[in-house]
């Protein structure tokens, strides 16, 4: 599949009792195991450094394509340290340009702001970890970056913030879907539209700045 590495897996519900031992056992059931990669839970790690606290999902790569895809037609339920984990295929992430190749004057306009989303509607309590996990054990991307946007006075979440993934097909992919529940809460997730620096562009942005709050990318109406 295009996009896809078709010899590693992206594995979710990983039991807390999981290490990188038995996942390698487990999955060596069904051909050569080349790797196998746990996330760790850095927040945790930060607060208490003999912490083996994980984030619940990892990934898995085999010698041979085949033993990926007998992992994915494999009839029953896959468990784990009696818990149910949920392969998927691990799409690629694209190469990062070199530094040469960026100018100092760019802006995160054309391919970069297409990998961009802007998700509204973000409660008090949702942390960047939980934006994180979500679109990382639901759509299985491997790399995934939050922003929240705060109020400059009081420092407080605004109720909205971006989500950058590693291609715009991930970003149509995840769009299809307009309302998400994250943290208990039915966020909205669409693209991210880039303002355009024209004249008129910029007369209604002033316009509309004395009655709400505008965001960089043109949202209005969340945390103003």
């Amino acid at each position: 599949m295009e996009g896809v590495d078709a010899k590693k897996l992206f594995v979710g519900g990983i039991s807390q009792m999981t290490d990188k031992d038995s996942m390698e056992a487990y999955f060596r059931k069904f051909g050569n195991v080349l790797e196998v990669e746990i996330k760790k839970d850095h927040e945790e790690a930060r607060q208490d450094p003999s912490s083996k606290r994980h984030r619940g999902f990892g990934f898995v790569t085999f010698e041979s394509s085949d033993s990926a895809v007998s992992v994915l037609t494999h009839p029953i339920p896959h468990l784990l340290d009696d818990k149910r984990i949920d392969p998927k295929p691990a799409e690629l992430k694209p190469a990062a340009p070199r530094p040469m190749q960026m100018g100092i004057n760019q802006t995160s306009g054309g391919e970069d702001c297409e990998k961009k989303m802007f998700v509204g509607g973000i409660s008090a309590g949702t942390t960047v970890e939980n934006v994180r996990d979500y679109f990382v054990h639901t759509y299985g991307v491997t790399e995934v970056e939050v922003e929240f946007k705060y109020d400059k006075a009081t420092q407080r979440m605004r109720g909205f913030g971006f989500v950058t993934l590693d291609s715009p097909d991930q970003v149509t992919r995840v769009c299809q879907k307009r309302f998400h529940e994250i943290n208990g809460k039915s966020v909205e997730v669409k693209k991210a539209q880039p303002r355009q620096a024209t004249a008129s562009g910029m007369a209604l942005a002033q316009m509309r700045q004395s009655q709400q709050s505008v965001s960089p990318y043109g949202y209005q109406g969340y945390g103003g």
